[in-house]
C-alpha cells in the first residue's frame, strides 16, 4: 500500500495507525498458524462431526424444555465446529449412553469429561476445555468444619459412575457411598439426613439448589477436595480425531472461551483466565505458544522518514515508530530487535530470504 506522507498531521497519523497494524497483525498471523492447513486438509473428511453429551448436566449440558440442547459444553463446541468450519450432530443421553454410543461409534466423541485412569484403560482425551471444582455439601447445623479423611465413616452422596465416586472409592475405603443419579434425590437424602454429606462438582450443584431456591440450604466445607480439568472423550483408535479436535482448540481466541466460562460458572474462576494474555485477549493458545518459543524477533528498520522512523544526533532509533514497537513488545510481552542499517530494499530483500522477521513499516513502495 502506498500514501502520500506529505498530506498533514492527519495523514501522518494514520499513516501511524496503519503501520501499527500492520505490523502486529505480519506477527500474529503469519508466523502463529502453522498448523492452520493440517485443519484444512481434515476438513475435506470431517465436514460434520457428532457429539455426544448428557443431557442433564447444568450448567456444563442440558436438553431445554423445547429439545434444543443447552449449556457451556454445548456454546463452546459449537465456537470450535465456527473455528474450524464443521457442523455438529448432537447425540444427547445419559453418561452411560453416552460412553455406549462413543463405543459403538454412533458418536464422534463425548462433549466434556474427566480424564481418568479407568477411562484411559480405552479412551483417550482432549487438552482441556474448562476446569471444574468439587466440593463437599453439610446441613448447617451438622457442618462444624470437618473435612473428610481416610479414617472417616460417613455415609455420603455422590454421582452414580462419576470421578468422584471412584476417587471415594480408592481413597476413602471407609465411607458408605450412597451413588446418586439425580441431584435432587442427593439434596433430599441430605436433608432427611438419610446421608452425612454429599460431594458433587460445584456448578452442578449449585444450579440444582438454583432450580430449588435452596442456594443458601447448604453448608459448603473449606476442604480443598477436587479441582478437575474438562475434556472431551474419544476412542483411542481415534487419533487423527483428536488431533484435529486439539487444532481447533488452539485456534478459539482465549477471549471467547473465557466469555463463555463467566456466563456458565458465574461464581466460578475460569480456567482460562490464567492462560490469557490480559493485554492482547484476543490471542489463541497457537498464537501464546508461539510467542513464548519465539522471544525475540528481529525487525527491519528503514530510518529515512522523520519523524516517524529516525536516528537521532547519537545515532539510536528514535521517535514515533520506536514508541510504537516498545508498545507492541509490552503488549506481546517479546523483545522486537530493530536492524537499523539498511535502506527499504534491502528490509525487503532481508525478509524475502528469511534474514529478518518482520518489518516496521508497510507503507512504502516495494
Amino acid at each position: 500500500m502506498t500514501f502520500n506522507i506529505n498530506k498533514g498531521r492527519q495523514g501522518k497519523r494514520f499513516l501511524l495507525v496503519v503501520n501499527f497494524i500492520f505490523l502486529v497483525a505480519f506477527i500474529m498471523n503469519n508466523i502463529c498458524y502453522a498448523n492452520a492447513n493440517k485443519i484444512s486438509q481434515n476438513l475435506d473428511n470431517q465436514a460434520q462431526v457428532k457429539i455426544a453429551f448428557i443431557t442433564y448436566d447444568p450448567p456444563l449440558s442440558m436438553r431445554l424444555p423445547n429439545g434444543q440442547p443447552a449449556g457451556y459444553l454445548i456454546e463452546f463446541w459449537q465456537l470450535w465446529a465456527e473455528t474450524v468450519g464443521v457442523s455438529i450432530e448432537w447425540i444427547g443421553g445419559s453418561y452411560e449412553e453416552n460412553i455406549q454410543a462413543i463405543k459403538s461409534g454412533r458418536a464422534d466423541f463425548q462433549a466434556g469429561l474427566f480424564d481418568s485412569a479407568r477411562r484411559r484403560l480405552w479412551a483417550d482425551f482432549s487438552i482441556p476445555i474448562t476446569q471444574i471444582r468439587t466440593a463437599i455439601y453439610f446441613l448447617p447445623e451438622m457442618y462444624k468444619g470437618q473435612k473428610l479423611s481416610a479414617t472417616d465413616t460417613p455415609s455420603v452422596s455422590v454421582g452414580k459412575f462419576s470421578f468422584q465416586e471412584q476417587f471415594l472409592r480408592k481413597n476413602y475405603p471407609n465411607i458408605k457411598i450412597h451413588p446418586f443419579e439425580n441431584a435432587r434425590l442427593a439434596i433430599n437424602e441430605l436433608i432427611n439426613k438419610k446421608v452425612d454429606a454429599i460431594v458433587a462438582e460445584v456448578p452442578y450443584m449449585n444450579a440444582n439448589l438454583g432450580l430449588l431456591g435452596m442456594q443458601g440450604a447448604f453448608a459448603i466445607s473449606s476442604q480443598h477436595f477436587l479441582n478437575n480439568t474438562v475434556h472431551s472423550m474419544f476412542l483411542k483408535s481415534h487419533v487423527e480425531l483428536k488431533r484435529f479436535v486439539d487444532l481447533g482448540i488452539r485456534r478459539i481466541p482465549l477471549k471467547k472461551i473465557q466469555q463463555l466460562e463467566r456466563k456458565w460458572f458465574q461464581d466460578e474462576p475460569s480456567y482460562f483466565t490464567k492462560l490469557i494474555n490480559a493485554k492482547v485477549p484476543n490471542l489463541n493458545l497457537n498464537q501464546l505458544d508461539w510467542l513464548k518459543k519465539h522471544p525475540s524477533l528481529s525487525i527491519g528498520i528503514s530510518t529515512d522518514l522523520p519523524p516517524f522512523e529516525f536516528l537521532d544526533q547519537q545515532g539510536q532509533y528514535r521517535d514515533i515508530g520506536a514508541e510504537y514497537i516498545h508498545r507492541i513488545e509490552a503488549m506481546l510481552g517479546i523483545e522486537l530487535n530493530p536492524k537499523l542499517d539498511l535502506n527499504w530494499s534491502q528490509v525487503l530483500l532481508a525478509i524475502k530470504h528469511g534474514q529478518i522477521d518482520s518489518a516496521s513499516d508497510g507503507s512504502k513502495n516495494s
